[in-house]
């Protein structure tokens, strides 16, 4: 049995979707805050890695004692062959160990935006993907392209939406894996974001009227994403 283990950066923010997908496909799935648990032993027995988002930002260290442990951890992790996916705050970790920027963006993008997927001439994790994508967004940080990595695609508020790393590491800085019932507790924890008057930013009632029929398609894109990345490693991609 395939086993895969979630690093939590805050008990609000949790596998989601992601849940489901390891129920139906029989993979084992653990899941550990990152301030309980600093050694990250459950990460290093398992097969894959799978880091969550949150509220803080990757240079935050003197505030979380436990983000500096966690870097450490993942750049071990990234060094071995293990398939590891980023979302948010994991992602431009991620990102930030394989030599990317994190920066700030002109303003935050909350809700639900479309993205352009970028138009690659090789075969990548994300070329089954259809071009014009509609997932949900919490952030304010962006990171660039890191080295030798295929981009997802972006908008004209974030330009680089996600990476491919030979097939083996990949960084969301969007949410593929929200349901509804996520969304909502997302906003019910960390809700004031959505007082900035920013235009890329939605109410809540527009962001809610969405989640219905918005969330169906990202999950069924993570998917097959999932499936991919951890479990058809026999198949050729690239």
């Amino acid at each position: 049995m395939t086993a895969l283990h979630c690093i939590q950066h805050v008990s609000f923010e949790t596998p989601a979707f992601i849940e489901d997908w390891a129920k139906h496909r029989g993979v084992k799935l653990t899941s550990t805050l990152a301030e309980e648990d600093p050694t990250f032993l459950e990460g290093k027995r398992a097969d894959g890695l799978i880091v969550l988002g949150g509220p803080m930002g990757v240079n935050d260290e003197t505030l979380y004692s436990w983000l500096a442990p966690e870097k450490t951890f993942l750049k071990q992790s990234l060094a071995t062959d293990k398939p590891i996916l980023g979302i948010c705050l994991g992602a431009q970790l991620i990102a930030q160990l394989l030599g990317s920027t994190i920066f700030q963006g002109n303003r935050p993008e909350i809700g639900w935006f479309e993205i352009q997927k970028q138009n690659n001439t090789g075969r990548t994790l994300f070329s089954s993907w259809p071009q014009t994508l509609t997932p949900f967004h919490w952030h304010n940080d962006q990171f660039t392209l890191p080295p030798g990595a295929v981009s997802l695609g972006g908008n004209k508020m974030c330009e680089c939406q996600g990476f491919s790393l030979n097939d083996r590491v990949v960084g969301l800085q969007c949410h593929f894996e929200m349901r509804p019932k996520d969304i909502e507790t997302l906003i019910e924890h960390d809700g004031q974001a959505l007082n900035h008057p920013a235009s890329t930013v939605m109410t809540r009632s527009e962001i809610m009227e969405r989640n219905s029929t918005f969330t169906k398609a990202p999950n069924d894109l993570l998917n097959e994403l999932l499936d991919k990345l951890f479990l058809d490693k026999e198949q050729e991609v690239r």
